[in-house]
């Protein structure tokens, strides 16, 4: 008799088979006929977690993805890992903090600033470690670390961020981050928007 998969094995070799091989619409529907099926039945958060924090990126890069959707899932996911005593600390803390990362950047528009805040504050105090360029959470520090500068009004410490992964932009997802920066301080302040800018102009204008 054939060994039932688990939650894990489907979403880490079936569904990112999926997602590498036929695209993220595809493994979008597969994670959302799971959700759909099994998620009010689990009781597993890390099951919850595999299932839902992939579906809300699934919907945020699918070509017709819904940002309500993302809102929801991700809403969802972070209120049921509330509810899991210590699941803030330790090794689950990187796993807890990409989660409401995504959470912040989908419901920004319906979060307070101090709501915000506390979010930002949490995930620069555990990404912070990372200090080698080459670690996957490198760049996840420098998002965290813009975001708290910015929410502060720390403008000096946001243009020194931006200028590092500026540098890196020739690299995809430090690309989509400077993108998500430009924006960011483009409805914060327009005086830094233009400082900004002339640090891109400049960095364009030294490679070429």
């Amino acid at each position: 008799m054939k060994k039932k998969k688990t939650i894990k094995e489907r979403v880490l070799e079936d569904v990112f088979d999926i997602w590498d091989n036929k695209g993220v619409e595809f493994a979008r529907d597969e994670l959302k006929k799971m959700y759909l099926r099994e998620y009010s039945m689990l009781t597993d958060i890390e099951d919850k977690r595999l299932i839902l924090h992939n579906l809300a990126v699934a919907e945020k890069d699918s070509k017709n993805g819904s940002m309500e959707s993302v809102k929801q899932y991700t809403k969802i996911l972070k209120e049921d890992m509330d509810k899991v005593p210590n699941y803030k600390t330790g090794e689950t803390a990187c796993l807890y903090a990409r989660v409401i990362m995504n959470y912040a950047e989908s419901n920004k528009n319906e979060l307070s600033k101090e709501e915000l805040k506390e979010i930002y504050e949490f995930c620069y105090k555990v990404y912070r470690k990372y200090d080698d360029k080459n670690e996957n959470g490198y760049l996840t520090k420098l998002i965290s670390k813009f975001n708290l500068s910015l929410i502060n009004e720390n403008f000096n410490t946001v243009l020194s961020v931006f200028e590092d992964v500026l540098i890196h932009n020739n690299n995809t997802q430090y690309a989509e981050a400077l993108n998500g920066f430009e924006n960011d301080i483009k409805n914060v302040d327009e005086a830094l928007y233009n400082q900004a800018l002339l640090l891109k102009q400049n960095r364009q204008t030294k490679i070429s």
